[in-house]
């Protein structure tokens, strides 16, 4: 997992659903 506060450009991640969502 990311650490708070780091600024990371968009990526997707996914739910306990299997769906993708943008950050």
């Amino acid at each position: 997992m990311l650490e708070s506060g780091t600024k990371a450009p968009d990526f997707e991640l996914p739910d306990q659903n299997g769906e993708m969502h943008k950050l």
